[in-house]
């Protein structure tokens, strides 16, 4: 009785794996590994308006140099127009194999724009990181800056 009861479960064991390599499977969703130069994250890419959030960063003045003062923003727009009402802006800084990072919130300038300003000290290249949080929307990216002595 016993070693029916294993060769029954033997079998069904058996009927459940070539049924389950029968059935349908989901399509393979491709992943693409963010480049060297660029590291992107994005929660939700489609946001409620149906539209993605665009975000352009950039630095002022363009040519950042060592203990000096510069801003940092972040445009944003969704559809063409101006996104006002993000709900957090920060950047984050950190210069190249250090583990060390700089956060520092963001403030809001109007047009979409989103600002902070700081200093790097030593010269080299680093990484700013956005990241954005907007109508239901998380992005972050990362873009090399270099820093001139």
């Amino acid at each position: 009785m016993r070693k029916d009861f294993v060769q029954m479960g033997a079998v069904a064991v058996v009927w459940f794996l070539l049924l389950g390599g029968c059935s349908p499977a989901e399509p393979a969703v491709e992943q693409k590994e963010p480049s060297a130069t660029s590291q992107k994250h994005r929660h939700h890419e489609e946001t409620p308006g149906g539209a993605p959030l665009k975000v352009a960063l950039v630095t002022e003045p363009k040519r950042v140099e060592a203990g000096e003062r510069f801003t940092v923003q972040v445009r944003l727009t969704q559809a063409g127009k101006a996104v006002n009402d993000a709900r957090d802006v920060a950047f984050e800084i950190w210069k190249k194999g250090d583990q060390k990072h700089q956060k520092i919130p963001a403030r809001k300038k109007g047009d979409g724009l989103y600002h902070a300003e700081t200093r790097l000290k030593k010269p080299g290249s680093y990484q700013v990181m956005y990241h954005v949080t907007a109508r239901g929307t998380h992005v972050m990216e990362a873009e090399p800056l270099q820093v001139q002595p």
